[in-house]
């Protein structure tokens, strides 16, 4: 049997509570903890915690650095139920930002939850950026029909005028 020395065993007692000292924030400033935080929050429907949490990754990132796209979707997402114009205009800047990173799964991605919170103006303007960037892409266009429907079954005038003045409806009202 060992004999310890009060000191050494007090010593040894401490060095669970050392572990845990130092900056209890520690993780706040990971951007990777902070965008899971942020997605963990998008799914339980805290999309202004998730925002925070998106914001606080973003910033601690360099734009092009590894997680910068996924963290600034993230906050797209979080946006889209908070302020749908504002992630409009976050989600094509990023597009434009970031061709290579963000392509025809992020347009369907954003067109079909806008279009689920019945932003559908938000969403024609995605998915018609999207239909200009890769006019192939028969799934934007099926997607760009789907907001046509729902816009017309809500009679959401403004949407239909939408489709109207780009071209993806006739002139009839």
């Amino acid at each position: 049997m060992i004999a310890l020395r009060p000191r050494a065993l007090t010593g040894l007692l401490a060095l669970p509570l050392l572990a845990g000292c130092g900056d209890t924030d520690a993780g706040a400033a990971d951007p990777t903890r902070l965008a899971d935080a942020g997605y963990a929050s998008l799914g339980s429907s805290d999309f202004e915690g998730a925002l925070d949490d998106f914001e606080r990754a973003l910033g601690a990132l360099e734009p092009g650095a590894p997680g910068f796209v996924r963290a600034a979707m993230g906050k797209v997402e979080a946006l889209i139920h908070l302020d749908a114009g504002r992630a409009r205009d976050e989600f094509l800047a990023l597009a434009a930002g970031y061709p290579d990173a963000v392509g025809t799964r992020e347009f369907k991605t954003v067109g079909g939850k806008l279009t689920s919170e019945k932003r559908f103006e938000e969403a024609i303007s995605v998915l018609h950026a999207g239909l200009e960037a890769y006019a192939e892409d028969p799934g934007l266009q099926a997607m760009l029909d789907r907001v046509a429907e729902e816009s017309e079954r809500a009679g959401d005038a403004g949407a239909l005028d939408a489709l109207r003045g780009l071209g993806y409806l006739g002139s009839k009202p």
